[in-house]
């Protein structure tokens, strides 16, 4: 159960078009490493989106800033998906 091997079927997923459960496997990987890039971005990606989706992704990538509130790649990747979201006094309290 390797990070790349999640990583690797999160991209099937999304390939799939079945974002739900690439988000689901993109949260796993953030549990495990905060800090995984290849995590971040994909999820900044789908929560930038104007899609049904991006609410979801963004739920994700705050949860995962709660549960490892000092790592810094996501504290950022947060911020800037809420910046781009129209909520800068949020993204300003989760870089403070």
């Amino acid at each position: 159960d390797s990070l790349g091997g999640r990583l690797g079927l999160a991209r099937v997923f999304l390939a799939q078009n079945e974002p739900a459960e690439a988000e689901r496997i993109y949260a796993d990987v953030l549990r495990r490493e905060p800090n995984n890039g290849e995590a971040l971005q994909r999820l900044a990606t789908l929560a930038a989106r104007n899609s049904p989706r991006a609410a979801q992704a963004r739920g994700v990538l705050e949860a995962a800033n709660a549960a490892a509130p000092g790592a810094p790649a996501l504290a950022l990747t947060l911020a800037s998906v809420l910046t781009t979201g129209g909520d800068p006094a949020r993204a300003a309290q989760v870089l403070e």
